[in-house]
């Protein structure tokens, strides 16, 4: 009965708000790291091993592919890279060659279609 006057009465303490996860807010951003900013990786889909790989100034498409490790079989049947929601398709026989090796920007994402 006290318990029940004391919640109607407005007596009864209230719990403190937890505190916030480790990881929220400016603070939790590592140092010189703005979070506003994309990631600095290349994101993958497909027959990949790693399906995010560090982004560097000298990265291209070539090399992201190399980096990432294509499992397929055989050779893609068509790449495609999306930038800022545009699409770029990129013919697999001419990155082969050496022709169309696209250099890439964070937060790309390259698709390996088989």
């Amino acid at each position: 009965m006290l318990v029940a006057v004391l919640l109607s009465s407005g007596c009864a303490r209230k719990a403190p708000p937890p505190p916030p996860p480790p990881w929220s807010g400016p603070a939790a951003a590592p140092t010189g790291v703005n979070p506003a900013e994309p990631p600095r990786v290349v994101f993958f889909r497909g027959p990949v091993r790693k399906w995010v790989i560090p982004w560097t100034e000298e990265l291209t498409l070539s090399k992201a592919i190399l980096e990432a490790e294509y499992t397929g079989l055989w050779d893609p049947y068509r790449i495609t890279v999306t930038r800022k929601g545009q699409v770029f398709e990129i013919k697999p026989k001419r990155l082969l060659q050496g022709l169309d090796d696209l250099p890439l920007e964070p937060g790309d994402i390259v698709e390996l279609q088989r």
